[in-house]
């Protein structure tokens, strides 16, 4: 560095480029959502879409950046006791709700809110550099031009057409293709009619290319695809889990988690019958027996059973009939005076539809209770399984990401539908039931 000032002149400094330095911003807040979980993607896409602003208004003016500095870490927390009327509407109607932020409602994590004060402190210190932000757009536009003329994947450096490969690149940045025609022309050689039509032909497709790309339908339409790629690469993260890192498979992989799920389906535009044999290691299982008064098909009950792991359901039940001499030999049940006696003990028992209502109860327990919660309407949980989702991934997709990978999976593009939902009344009710 000291070396190279030494050879330019005195009047030249060094300044920052605008996009490092975005990119730096970004990353450290991406550190952050490490430790606080609200942090997330679209909050930190928010907070960045600030940051450029205030770059954008306050260039040359170190003092307004540092100002909007100090109210940016304030802002998305509902305090704008820091703002200016010249960008913050909320100074002019505080029940006006966010546009980019989760629910419309300002951010609520005091912890969050003391890092990023801390964070945004270190450019507050450096607002004179932020004030006059440079661009090595134009460089980068150059390199890529003379990488086209000499590749790097092959060694030009050693040879003696490395000059010409980068004066060829020079003449096309500063006049355009049309360079290839005044070359012929200095040099005696026809300029040709078809080298003439071609260099034309790139020319105008440059220009068109370049006023297209300053338009704001142009501008919003590039916001509108980094949106969708961030989005789609949210899902995917969700969907697959982690697929590098040191001791993956080790740190993340154990026998009694859902991480045995390695990857969620992707979603299906139409549902597909399953031929496959159903995973049974996935199934509650229930054993229930049941004793009767005979072996005929007009016999009414007198026990009820089940087993669900660890977990029994057992009712004595009151018969209509009378035991046959048979079952009662069998099961040690008999039936005298109104009451059920087992092996002459008399046991409590209860009619027919309680008992019966008892089970069915008992079975309902063993059932995703989603429903019975009413944390989804039948026709959502209908969605979700047509989908290919079920319990475990929306179990595993939350362990993941949280909130956010419930609403990665129900809101990932089906086609051209959504392929769950993107209601956040629906995404915050299953998240909540998932929590518990």
């Amino acid at each position: 560095m000291k070396t190279r000032q030494a050879r330019l002149q005195q009047t030249i400094v060094n300044v920052s480029d605008s996009n490092h330095m975005k990119k730096h911003i970004r990353n450290r807040l991406y550190e952050l959502k490490n430790k606080h979980s609200t942090l997330s993607p679209k909050v930190i896409s928010y907070i960045m879409k600030c940051f450029n602003y205030l770059i954008a208004q306050g260039k040359g003016q170190p003092k307004k950046i540092e100002e909007n500095l100090h109210a940016l870490s304030k802002h998305p927390f509902g305090d704008h006791s820091s703002c200016s009327t010249d960008w913050c509407r909320f100074i002019a109607d505080p029940s006006i709700k966010y546009k980019s932020l989760p629910y419309g409602k300002p951010l609520q994590d005091k912890a969050l809110q003391e890092s990023l004060t801390t964070l945004f402190q270190k450019y507050i210190l450096n607002s004179e550099k932020l004030a006059n932000l440079g661009s090595t757009q134009s460089n980068e536009s150059f390199n890529k031009s003379v990488a086209a003329k000499a590749p790097k994947n092959r060694f030009y450096g050693g040879s003696r057409s490395l000059a010409y490969r980068v004066a060829a690149a020079v003449a096309q940045k500063n006049t355009g293709h049309r360079y290839t025609v005044d070359v012929n022309v200095s040099i005696g050689l026809s300029p040709g009619l078809y080298t003439r039509k071609l260099a034309t032909l790139r020319d105008i497709q440059a220009r068109k290319r370049k006023a297209v790309a300053i338009t704001t339908e142009a501008k919003l339409r590039r916001i509108a695809l980094k949106a969708s790629r961030n989005q789609s690469s949210s899902t995917f993260e969700v969907r697959e889990g982690v697929c590098y890192q040191s001791n993956t498979m080790i740190d993340t992989v154990t026998e009694d988690s859902d991480e045995k799920i390695l990857e969620i389906p992707a979603p299906k535009n139409k549902p597909v019958e399953n031929d496959s044999k159903p995973d049974i290691s996935t199934m509650t299982h229930i054993y229930f027996d049941i004793e009767a008064t005979g072996l005929g098909r007009t016999s009414h009950l007198t026990q009820i059973s089940a087993r669900r792991g660890l977990e029994t359901f057992s009712k004595y039940i009151l018969p209509a009939r009378e035991i046959t001499p048979k079952a009662a030999e069998v099961t040690g049940l008999t039936f005298q005076n109104g009451s059920l006696y087992l092996l002459d003990k008399n046991v409590p028992a209860v009619g027919v539809k309680e008992g019966l209502t008892g089970f069915i109860s008992f079975l309902e327990k063993s059932t995703n209770n989603m429903l019975d919660d009413k944390v989804v309407t039948k026709r959502t949980a209908n969605c979700i399984a047509r989908s290919g989702l079920n319990l475990s991934h929306l179990r595993l997709a939350y362990s993941r990401n949280g909130r956010t990978g419930i609403k990665d999976i129900f809101s990932e593009p089906c086609g051209s539908k959504t392929r769950v939902t993107k209601s956040a009344k629906i995404i915050d009710s299953v998240s909540d039931f998932l929590k518990e």
